[in-house]
């Protein structure tokens, strides 16, 4: 099967693995450029696949050209494109693994070319991406994917950092809350081990309860304004940890508020 495009690559430093993972499959990658012919080599080895070209003139017969840098570069590179003496109307740039969406690729977008942006969604079992952007970049992408075996979701374009807010929550923001967990587990008297397994227990009954029924899974002493049963965890962790007893109630009120819920009660409780 013969891939239905020509595909070329933008890169600085080492490749995702992800990334080198889906240009890898032969005869999928074609150009590859970098800051220097020899950076572009060494990008062009590690992932075994495409060939190192000095200049923007070398990608002008690319359908699609996938870029993987670091943020603080990419405005300057997609300048650097837009300086160059080739036509890119009707092209697709795709960034890799970047915080940018496609609303911040001006300087190629003005040239006429299509731009949008793909990242690994983490934590499935098939290989997918998530892609956001102008849809002609969306639709090359999709048949990019398609051809090296991955499947993908569509993000609403310019939406991808809201997209990012949700990760956020779902990893950096839900970890202290794992650490507050497994915290109270241990110092209740289970073993370390066995308070993560019950903690990683607790979610996913969260997680199933939420799926079956979104908001109205929601519930305990908290969802049910049940202020002697919130007092008596609100005493237990004044007790053992004041740091525990403010995160408590502060995500509490938060709680109350996302979910449309009267949090007066719980003010006066606190302030009893």
């Amino acid at each position: 099967m013969k891939i239905p495009m020509s595909v070329g690559m933008v890169g600085a430093g080492k490749i995702s693995p992800d990334l080198a993972k889906l240009v890898g499959h032969r005869g999928l990658l074609g150009p590859v450029k970098a800051s220097s012919l020899r950076v572009a080599s060494r990008i062009a080895n590690q992932i075994k696949a495409g060939r190192a070209v000095a200049s923007w003139t070398d990608l002008a017969q690319c359908d699609l050209i996938l870029i993987s840098m670091p943020d603080a570069e990419i405005r300057a590179v997609l300048a650097s494109a837009a300086d160059a003496p080739v036509k890119w109307r009707g092209k697709a740039f795709v960034l890799f693994g970047s915080s940018l969406d496609s609303a911040d690729m001006h300087a190629i977008s003005l040239c006429g070319a299509a731009c949008a942006t793909f990242e690994k969604m983490e934590g499935f079992a098939s290989n997918r991406f998530a892609l956001e952007g102008d849809p002609i970049a969306v639709r090359e992408m999709r048949r990019f994917l398609k051809f090296a075996g991955a499947t993908s979701r569509e993000l609403v374009a310019g939406k991808k950092p809201l997209y990012s807010a949700g990760k956020a929550f779902a990893g950096m923001l839900f970890t202290p809350i794992v650490e507050a967990t497994v915290d109270c587990f241990r110092k209740a008297g289970l073993a370390p081990q066995d308070a993560v397994a019950y903690a990683e227990a607790c979610f996913l009954q969260t997680l199933r309860a939420y799926r079956k029924a979104g908001k109205q899974g929601w519930g305990g002493p908290l969802a049910e304004q049940d202020s002697e049963a919130v007092n008596r965890l609100l005493l237990a962790l004044v007790a053992d940890n004041p740091l525990l007893v403010n995160y408590f109630a502060h995500t509490s009120r938060l709680a109350l508020d996302v979910f449309g819920h009267d949090k007066e009660w719980l003010e006066k409780l606190e302030n009893a």
